[in-house]
């Protein structure tokens, strides 16, 4: 007979950090956005649903859980917002002032809003039935009403910084991109015209083509949609 023998994960021991998501984009994106837009270099590790449950049970994630960011000086860093400001910080990117980085704090929040009335009430690759009721709700009053508020936070501008590039600002980028393209809700940021020009700005970034082409140092599993198209 042959015996199966689960592959044995270890921490990483490269000075590089090692970054380990799903191929998907969901709470991914927007941390590889930060590392690639910021050059942070890092070493991928693409965890696929069958390996997951041998490295959840190897304790390498603190909290069971991914993303994780193996780091030299902080240890394995798990929960998206710590990895984000952890990338931040290394890259200076989390807002050049006291006020800056109040706005770069609020637009992390409402980004995690967004990405949590999706989840709620959208259909994924991993939890397609969703109640029909949800959805209409989440399209017609929810994401309408959230996306409102971030308009006028943002004001007459295409930035909620001075660099326009912050990890915070990717963030919401992240879960806007998901918002629009992968449900292919190609009309949901024009009743919110300078919202629109932030994600049309953000999104001709080098960096950010690259990750959304699947060309990453990730891969491709980087640019796989999570959530499925909405049927209007």
């Amino acid at each position: 007979t042959h015996t199966h023998t689960q592959p044995q994960y270890t921490m990483s021991t490269t000075q590089l950090p090692r970054f380990s998501y799903f191929p998907l984009t969901a709470r991914g994106l927007s941390l590889l956005l930060a590392l690639e837009e910021h050059k942070v270099r890092y070493t991928p590790h693409v965890v696929t649903f069958d390996e997951w449950p041998a490295v959840k049970a190897s304790g390498i994630s603190p909290f069971g859980q991914l993303p994780l960011l193996e780091t030299q000086d902080a240890g394995a860093v798990t929960q998206s917002q710590a990895i984000l400001r952890y990338v931040g910080g290394k890259a200076d990117a989390l807002g050049k002032d006291v006020a800056e980085k109040a706005r770069h704090d609020m637009v992390v929040g409402i980004a995690d809003d967004l990405f949590s009335d999706l989840v709620k009430a959208q259909p994924t690759v991993v939890a397609k039935d969703k109640a029909p009721a949800e959805v209409r709700k989440l399209w017609k009053e929810t994401i309408p009403g959230r996306l409102a508020l971030v308009e006028k936070f943002l004001g007459n501008k295409d930035r909620f910084t001075k660099a326009g590039n912050t990890v915070g600002e990717l963030h919401l980028f992240a879960m806007l991109y998901q918002l629009k393209e992968e449900t292919k809700q190609d009309t949901v940021l024009d009743a919110t015209p300078n919202l629109l020009a932030f994600y049309k700005r953000v999104r001709a970034l080098p960096a950010v083509q690259t990750v959304l082409k699947g060309k990453s140092a990730f891969g491709p599993g980087g640019a796989v949609p999570f959530f499925l198209p909405h049927d209007a």
